[in-house]
């Protein structure tokens, strides 16, 4: 999701879910206040219907004849004294400000979550590959790369199959098994269908555009400029900001963005890692180099302009 939008989603859920409280406790003082009128002038009216137990029974017969007009008079005291049957629109009113306002509150659980677990998946991709690439060490892998290094290529590559499919996570040997396809075997098909696969995993986004860069040289290896220009556009489209994007923009003719791309190279004179004398796999540098990449991709030759059924002479 876009930032602006995500901000946005986040200030609109805010706003609504104050405003849908404040509306509920107004509804909620308002159909309290009723009802402690109502209860106030219950209490009155019952006062004056049942006198107190000591009145004096003396003059009851020279009341009698005034009786009357006294329940006449009590008649219309009642009922001026009866309080107005509660509002039930009050009520629904604030049964309703409650509902949105739980909407509103699920709806701020749900971005936080997703935001949540982004971040820990990031996380989770971050502890696993170190800031060249590399995944933690794990004997079971050190023992394909060490196959690898004896020379025995096809073995080590199905020791890293055997080992993603216990560790679906350690996409690191995922790209090394294309990496060997591509510069031990030569095999620039094979190693595009790795890369394929890579691209639809999860990664941070500047090992995703390497590997993508990665498939673009490969793709223009095997004469499939159409395919390079796509995906050099996605590179673009998808991840503007990484230092993959800023090389896709120059094969594409694009201007660079405003804000520069963050460099994820070796500084200069950092020393490589090496086992058995064979230097690692490092992600981060470009494995092709500038010129193995056309420097102009070709644009596609023009359609005839002809009616329809009809062809161009060969």
């Amino acid at each position: 999701m876009n930032a602006k939008i995500k901000l946005g989603a986040y200030a609109v859920l805010l706003v609504l879910a104050a405003w849908f409280a404040w509306g509920f406790f107004s509804c909620y003082k308002t159909t309290t206040r009723q009802a402690a009128e109502a209860a106030s002038a219950e209490s009155a009216s019952a006062i004056a219907t049942n006198p107190p137990e000591g009145t004096n029974n003396s003059d009851t017969s020279s009341n009698n004849a005034a009786a009357p007009t006294n329940s006449a008079a009590a008649t219309p005291a009642k009922a001026a004294a009866a309080p107005p049957p509660p509002a039930h629109g009050v009520q629904g009113t604030m049964i309703a400000y409650l509902a949105a306002f739980i909407g509103s509150i699920i709806g701020l659980g749900i971005l936080i979550a997703h935001d949540v677990t982004q971040y820990l998946g990031n996380a989770a991709v971050d502890a696993l590959l170190d800031d060249k690439g590399e995944g933690l060490r794990d004997p079971e892998y050190e023992k394909a790369e060490q196959v690898w290094a004896n020379g025995k290529h096809l073995e080590a590559i199905q020791m890293m199959r055997d080992f993603l499919k216990k560790h679906p996570r350690e996409q690191y040997a995922a790209m090394r098994i294309a990496e060997i396809y591509e510069k031990d075997l030569n095999n620039p098909l094979a190693a595009a269908l790795e890369y394929e696969e890579l691209l639809k995993k999860k990664l941070p986004p500047e090992r995703w555009g390497w590997a993508a860069i990665h498939l673009c040289n490969l793709h223009s290896k095997l004469g499939q400029q159409d395919k390079t220009r796509a995906l050099l556009q996605r590179i673009v489209d998808e991840y503007p900001l990484t230092a993959a994007a800023k090389k896709a923009r120059s094969k594409l003719g694009l201007p660079e963005v405003a804000v520069p791309a963050p460099a994820v190279a070796d500084p200069p004179g950092a020393p490589e890692e090496v086992v058995e004398g064979v230097e690692r796999y490092d992600l981060t540098a470009e494995v092709q180099s500038e010129a193995e990449l056309p420097e102009a991709l070709p644009e596609p030759p023009p359609k005839p302009n002809l009616p329809s059924g009809f062809r161009p002479k060969k």
